[in-house]
Order: structure tokens, then C-alpha cells, then sequence
């Protein structure tokens, strides 16, 4: 998974050709506490800045945990425990920001657990059973293998009386009934919005799709909802390539998938436009755009024809940075689908405090997302911005 079939990775900013290496980062999962709900731990004390194999950091991240929810709670509140896919990646940061803060507002607490590096389920699914060993109030899990998980740790929730909802990233189908609620996007449709600025620019080619495991949930939702905005017909499966259907092509290798290492998705990029020769690149998560020098200096290679009829890039991501409306401005992108996850963290714990009150809510909460796609290269601000969500048609509704 993630390889780069020996094709050379591009050079760093300011590198040159004789001095580039392939670089490839080795997968050592390690788990972890958000700094978001650490700082009033002692800094040796942080399991972030404790360097050690896995087996000993789970061990630590099970004393942190303890640490950090006797320390956490206030009074008689509540102790929720949002489990992200990975605990560093901003987003979920930005997610258990609003967890933490709607909580705290209430006098209760959320943590964030998950681990830490590239995201694995074994990793999620060691934290999940560490998480369901304790006597806590809910858990939001942003689900990476679900089957895996439901066959695992999950099974720790029966007999239990402990709130259990999903959020970005939902159990599939035949596990659903595991959890109470899923809080977040329509994964499918942010999807079919990625397709619909591909067809903006350009109606019929090569096509790679960039994603991170072929196991995630929601990212096959969101493989499934490009194919069908491209194809104009409905998508069985995320293992469904496109094969002429109106004119798209995928190629060969692809989709690529890049075990949530930044500078693998950019290399992919690179491969993509320059050996597999594709006309558009879709990712379905803002993983290159960590890297973003390193992505810039790709796309500028291929500037010439990007947002022309001849190449498109594309990207799913969170609330976007200066640096990324930069790459929209300059026309390195031709457009984003930006999710709110601190909004998705606040409903998270909306849900959860919900559940634990006894009360009754809906089984699927929607979040906000929005389209951002340049479109006119002589406005100041080269792009059009539509919130997606309320009133939209929905993955539901084509189906």
C-alpha cells in the first residue's frame, strides 16, 4: 500500500537532480495523547515527546490516560473520549478543539486519544480497547477499519452501558448498529462536489484518485461519489474503476494510496502527472497539502496547464489556510471541498451529552462543507464559495 512503483520522488524545494533520493518513511505506529488535552501534564511527562516502540508506548498511553482523566474532569461532569484516526493530523486537532471547548462550556470533558503517526487500524483499535477498559461516559470513534474494529475492540461494548457514536468517518453498513449516531459530512457527496469542479474544467480523460487505505469508510464513500459526479450514473463500490463511462479513464496504478504520509502524496502527484500522464488528480484528503512547498513545486512544473482543458488537481481538506487559497489564487488548484471539523467536534459532544442524558437523537447529524473553486483568473479573488449541506441534494437522494 502507498508504494511508489520505483518511480523517483520529486525534487525538495531547492534540490536538485544529482542530490535527490526516494524517500520512504518507515511505519512505526505509536499512540498518543492530544497536546490539546495534555498541557497541564509536566512535559516529560507528555506521551507526544516520549520516543519508544509501540509496546511501550501503549503502556505510557494507558497511564496518560488515567492521568489525564482524573485530571480532567470538573466536579461532577462528564468524561467523553473523542478516538481519531491520528491524533497529530490537524484536523482532527481542530476537532477535539470543539469537543473540548463545547464540553468544558458545560463543565464536562473531552480527550482526545489516537494514534500517533500514520494511521492503522491496530494502532485505533488498541486505543479503543484501552479507552473501553475505563469507566468513561462516551466515545466518538472516527472509524478507520470498521470491521476489523467490530470484530476487536468493540466487542468491549457489550453488556456496557457507554454511548457509542462515529464521527467523519462512519462504521460500513453491516456494523452500524454498533453505534448510536454518525456526526459529520455526507462523505459521498463531498465526493460528487470534487467531481463537479473536474467538470468544470475539463469533461472526459485520465483520471487518478488519491486516498490513504482502502480500508476507511469514508474515504470510499468519497472515492464512490467522484465516480459517479464523472461518470453521470451510480457507483456500486469504491473497487469500481472508471472504464470509458462518459469518457473517463482511471489509470493503471491508481487510486494510489498513501498511508498518511505527506511527502508519499506529493510523490504520487508528481507520478501521477508526469508518468502515468493523467489529465485530472483528485484527492480525496488534504494529505499533500501538509507538504505544502513541496506541493507547490510540483504543480508549478505542470502551471502552464493546470486549470486549462488539459490538467486538473483537486482536493478535500479542512478549513483552509492562506497557503491554500495561495494555490487556488495562483492556479496550482482548481478548487477545494473544506469540512469543519471543529464544528464536527461540537456536535460530537452535543451527541454524546445527548446520549448520556437518555436522550433520544437523530442517527446521522451533518456538518458543514462548503466548495471553494477558482473560476475566473482575472477576479481578485479567483474563486466561488458555496456551503454544502442544508437544502443540497445529498448522496440519499441520487440513490
Amino acid at each position: 500500500m502507498g508504494a511508489f512503483h520505483g518511480h523517483p520522488a520529486p525534487p525538495a524545494p531547492g534540490e536538485t537532480p544529482a542530490t535527490q533520493k526516494t524517500r520512504l518513511q518507515v511505519y512505526t505506529p505509536t499512540i498518543g495523547v492530544s497536546k490539546t488535552t495534555t498541557s497541564h501534564i509536566p512535559l516529560a511527562l507528555r506521551p507526544e515527546v516520549v520516543d519508544m516502540d509501540v509496546r511501550r508506548m501503549l503502556q505510557f498511553s494507558f497511564l496518560g490516560f488515567l492521568f489525564c482523566l482524573t485530571q480532567s474532569a470538573v466536579g461532577d461532569g462528564l468524561n467523553f473520549v473523542l478516538v481519531s484516526k491520528n491524533i497529530d493530523d490537524a484536523n482532527f486537532v481542530a476537532a477535539a478543539r470543539g469537543c473540548a471547548e463545547a464540553a468544558r462550556a458545560e463543565g464536562d470533558a473531552c480527550m482526545h486519544l489516537g494514534p500517533s503517526g500514520a494511521a492503522h487500524f491496530r494502532a485505533q483499535d488498541k486505543v479503543v480497547r484501552q479507552v473501553l477498559e475505563q469507566e468513561v461516559d462516551g466515545i466518538a470513534i472516527s472509524v478507520t477499519n470498521g470491521e476489523f474494529l467490530a470484530k476487536h475492540s468493540l466487542r468491549k461494548l457489550e453488556g456496557r452501558n457507554i454511548p457509542f457514536i462515529t464521527f467523519d468517518s462512519d462504521m460500513p453498513a453491516p456494523y452500524q448498529d454498533l453505534r448510536k449516531a454518525y456526526v459529520g459530512p455526507d462523505n459521498e457527496e463531498i465526493g460528487y462536489s470534487l467531481g463537479e469542479i473536474v467538470n468544470q474544467f475539463k469533461r472526459s480523460g485520465s483520471l487518478c484518485l488519491m486516498s490513504a487505505s482502502p480500508f476507511d469508510t469514508n474515504l470510499n464513500q468519497r472515492l464512490i461519489g467522484v465516480r459517479e459526479a464523472l461518470a453521470d450514473q451510480l457507483i456500486d463500490t469504491a473497487s469500481q474503476p472508471l472504464q470509458g463511462e462518459s469518457g473517463w479513464f482511471e489509470t493503471g496504478r491508481c487510486p494510489w494510496f498513501n498511508a498518511d504520509d505527506s511527502r508519499r502524496a506529493v510523490t504520487q502527484i508528481f507520478a501521477a502527472f508526469t508518468y502515468e500522464d493523467s489529465d485530472a488528480v483528485v484527492s480525496v484528503g488534504g494529505w499533500p497539502l501538509v507538504d505544502t512547498d513541496r506541493l507547490r513545486s510540483v504543480l508549478t512544473e505542470y502551471a502552464e496547464h493546470l486549470g486549462s482543458d488539459k490538467r486538473v488537481f483537486v482536493s478535500a481538506t479542512g478549513e483552509l489556510r492562506p497557503e491554500d487559497y495561495a494555490l487556488l489564487h495562483d492556479g496550482l488548484v482548481q478548487g477545494f471541498v473544506s469540512i469543519d471539523f471543529e464544528a464536527m467536534g461540537r456536535e460530537v459532544y452535543r451527541v454524546l451529552k445527548s446520549l448520556s442524558d437518555g436522550r433520544v437523537v437523530d442517527s446521522i447529524r451533518r456538518t458543514p462543507v462548503r466548495q471553494v473553486v477558482r473560476t475566473d483568473l482575472t477576479e481578485e479573488t479567483a474563486s466561488n464559495e458555496r456551503p454544502m449541506g442544508a437544502g443540497q441534494t445529498t448522496s440519499a437522494d441520487r440513490r
